[in-house]
């Protein structure tokens, strides 16, 4: 996985997406804004390129032993109760440490670090929210708001890092408009990639 991520950082630096911070004293203010949107543009694409990998190998240890066998039996009984209900963590349990075994093996999930969530990069939640949010749709009752309320107890994350979980959520659902406190940005400046002629 971090060879493949390497592989896409190299690859951005051979085509010039990726600039060194270099020196900027001897460039114009407007080559000074637009190399550091170069290189802003080249760190996101590091970012997006992890996401990429992520999107395609999600709990792809689910479909290999020793987790599969359990999946297959116990995903049609988890599917029938609401997360958090005693229903749903019986089932779970039965499950023995099967559960255990896969957050171990995922990053997505705060087990998988010693210092749980304090242990997480802002992919790894990007990639935990969206996980919530999927699960939340194929169960009974699935309430994402209510699953990340309660995972705030389970996992001791602060009310800053539940606000931003749950304005991905809107945001995902397409619902994050602006407020009175967030005005309406302004158009994007169409002439941003345009060079000075001067």
């Amino acid at each position: 996985m971090k060879g493949l991520l390497k592989h896409i950082v190299e690859a951005l630096e051979e085509d010039g997406d990726v600039e060194e911070f270099g020196d900027y004293a001897d460039l114009s203010p407007d080559d000074q804004i637009r190399k550091h949107q170069a290189r802003v543009k080249a760190i996101i694409n590091v970012i997006i390129a992890e996401l990429g990998i992520r999107a395609e190998t999600h709990d792809a240890s689910k479909l290999q032993e020793p987790e599969i066998s359990k999946w297959r039996e116990y995903i049609p009984t988890l599917s029938k109760f609401k997360y958090g209900t005693e229903e749903y963590k019986k089932a779970s349990k039965d499950m023995g440490d099967v559960i255990g075994v896969h957050q171990k093996a995922n990053r997505h999930h705060p087990e998988f670090y010693k210092d749980g969530i304090k242990g997480m990069s802002l992919v790894d939640l990007v990639e935990l929210i969206c996980d919530w949010k999927a699960a939340s749709e194929r169960t009974n009752g699935g309430d994402i708001k209510q699953s990340v309320e309660d995972n705030q107890k389970r996992f001791g994350y602060s009310d800053d890092v539940k606000a931003l979980l749950l304005n991905t959520i809107a945001l995902i659902e397409g619902k994050q408009a602006p407020t009175e406190e967030t005005p309406e940005l302004a158009e994007p400046y169409s002439g941003y990639m345009e060079r000075d002629s001067s």
